[in-house]
């Protein structure tokens, strides 16, 4: 796990607390996910150093192929949702799959991989994965000392969290993976 000082992740509250400011890059700092790593084909984007495909769109928003962007609302789930729905989703009985019948929630080491650490507000390679919330999204992967709550990513800063997976109220964004090797 990568960790951020105070400072940046003081500024990342401050800038994520009003959604009209725009991502903040370090020029200075070389990328951890470069544009040129990734793949996008139709919705999906291929990661050849990990060997992942992702959806390039946070669930519930819809692949544009005209614009090659995501459209609409994304949804928020507790985890057990997020589970269900990948279920549902790779059963066709919902969404979008992309042709695919495997996708499912990344493990938090996977979810990690697409954090860009050289921005905030959100620490994601936005030209792969446009519109993405600056909040908490969920990993597969429990809290091995605690089997109620579950690793999460929170993109205003990349910051690894642990969110309460039992609890109705705490939800958060999904974004599938699949194997691609």
């Amino acid at each position: 796990m990568q960790y951020r000082p105070l400072s940046i992740m003081l500024l990342a509250t401050l800038f994520t607390t009003n959604n009209s400011f725009a991502q903040l890059c370090d020029e200075n700092q070389k990328p951890s996910t470069p544009t040129d790593r990734f793949a996008k084909n139709n919705g999906v984007v291929i990661d050849s150093k990990t060997g992942l495909m992702w959806k390039q769109c946070t669930e519930g928003r819809r692949y544009n192929a005209k614009t090659e962007q995501c459209d609409d609302d994304a949804n928020v789930y507790t985890w057990q949702g997020l589970l269900e729905y990948t279920q549902q989703l790779n059963q066709g009985k919902t969404g979008d799959s992309r042709n695919y019948n495997d996708w499912r929630v990344p493990n938090i080491k996977e979810l990690e991989s697409i954090v860009e650490y050289s921005c905030m507000s959100p620490a994601i390679n936005l030209d792969i994965f446009s519109n993405t919330s600056r909040v908490s999204f969920w990993s597969s992967s429990t809290v091995f000392f605690s089997p109620y709550k579950a690793w999460a990513v929170q993109f205003n800063s990349g910051t690894v969290a642990i969110n309460h997976k039992t609890e109705f109220n705490t939800r958060a964004y999904g974004r599938l993976v699949r194997d691609w090797k």
